[in-house]
């Protein structure tokens, strides 16, 4: 699936491929909670409605340098090196 078929899903179904997706970061943005995904090599940022509790957007990117906002607050794996 690609970026353009993903963004121009509905959506409930953008929100049911939500789990599939890996949470990768998650920043504070006002009245929302936006939190970022990955899937299939593409970023999916989801906006959450705070005081309503409602997904209001879901959109997917590949432009990295959206990535800005949530360099450091990104998660990323523990690995075990020694």
């Amino acid at each position: 699936m690609t970026i353009q078929d993903f963004n121009h899903l509905d959506y409930e179904t953008r929100i049911s491929l939500l789990k599939d997706a890996v949470c990768v970061s998650e920043r504070e943005g006002g009245n929302y909670t936006v939190k970022l995904y990955q899937l299939n090599g593409f970023y999916i940022e989801v906006f959450h409605h705070k005081k309503y509790r409602y997904i209001y957007v879901v959109e997917a990117f590949d432009d990295l340098s959206r990535l800005d906002v949530y360099v450091d607050a990104i998660r990323l794996p523990a690995t075990n090196f020694q």
